[in-house]
């Protein structure tokens, strides 16, 4: 006879999509005049952009060597990482071919929100 995992009863009971999408309703609703830059999720109706390939294949390498092999991140993220995200975006810097107010409006608030939580 199978019997069930016990643990299997300790789950949560909402999947974390649809928690993140119970949010950006109410979110949505309670602010129509606001846009949302949506990160949680992601768009699988597209194929993932080239520099985030070489980025993945480039973070695979580095793991497998043990000259630089980080092992599991810290809960909050390694530091390295961090630093690289809350660093305010210079789209020159970072070949950025867009001339859109939308994007350039959305890395600079980015920018601001994850560098005010680091100080």
């Amino acid at each position: 006879m199978v019997k069930v995992n016990d643990n299997y009863l300790k789950l949560p009971g909402s999947y974390l999509f649809s928690a993140i999408a119970k949010k950006v309703n109410a979110y949505t609703a309670a602010n129509p005049d606001k846009k949302i830059i949506r990160l949680g999720i992601g768009d699988v109706t597209q194929p993932i952009a080239p520099a985030l390939i070489k980025a993945l294949h480039d973070a695979v390498e580095e793991m497998g060597s043990a000259e630089t092999f980080h092992g599991y991140a810290p809960d909050l993220g390694y530091g390295f990482s961090r630093l690289a995200i809350t660093r305010p975006v210079d789209a020159r810097s970072r070949r950025m071919k867009s001339s859109s107010p939308t994007v350039r409006n959305a890395t600079a608030a980015i920018s601001r929100r994850f560098s005010a939580r680091t100080r």
